[in-house]
């Protein structure tokens, strides 16, 4: 039976780590780094801290295994997605990109409606899982962002409305109810921009 003996924590040497390793990979590295420093300051004992190293490193792999998709593994999730990146990739400067998730049921029809179509990769489309690169036409993008603006001022301006002709209701009940004055502006601070 091996002897376990509790030794002193070895510093572990210092890690070099890329820009695009993940923070699962970084760990894992310093828990090797320090388990390989561990077993050559004891020459070969078993100790509690060896184990605890191997059990967190084997929970570390157990983590990437699971949560890393099937995109490159050396890049980071962040530059997959970076449209900014990608936009000089395209082949046309002059569309409109967006990723768009293929798996949402309807939601490819609903864009490929608004003007939206999936870039091929002659075009410099990508595939990444379910998520897809599509491109629309930038003077479109233009008009359907200028059509959102519109109808979020309507719909702003509706609710403004709706809000001032129930405070209206709300003061003719308090009026004749208790007898007061009260005027639409003593409750209403009218902000409009």
């Amino acid at each position: 039976m091996p002897e376990t003996t509790k030794a002193a924590a070895v510093p572990a040497p210092a890690i070099q780590t890329a820009k695009t390793d993940s923070p699962i990979k970084v760990r894992a590295r310093e828990y090797e780094a320090q388990l390989k420093a561990e077993q050559e300051a004891s020459s070969g004992q078993m100790t509690i801290r060896k184990h605890q190293l191997r059990a967190m490193l084997e929970d570390l792999r157990s983590i990437e295994r699971r949560t890393v998709s099937g995109a490159d593994p050396r890049l980071p999730r962040g530059m997959m997605l970076d449209q900014p990146r990608l936009a000089t990739e395209v082949k046309n400067p002059d569309l409109h990109i967006r990723w768009i998730n293929e798996r949402v049921e309807g939601r490819s029809a609903l864009v490929q409606g608004l003007g939206y179509v999936k870039l091929s990769e002659e075009q410099g489309g990508k595939q990444l899982g379910e998520l897809a690169l599509y491109g629309i036409p930038r003077e479109r993008y233009g008009e359907l962002e200028a059509a959102k603006r519109v109808r979020t001022s309507q719909q702003l301006r509706r609710f403004r409305e709706d809000m001032k002709d129930q405070v209206r209701e709300t003061l003719a009940e308090i009026n004749a109810t208790h007898g007061t004055d009260l005027q639409e502006r003593d409750i209403l601070i009218d902000n409009e921009e």
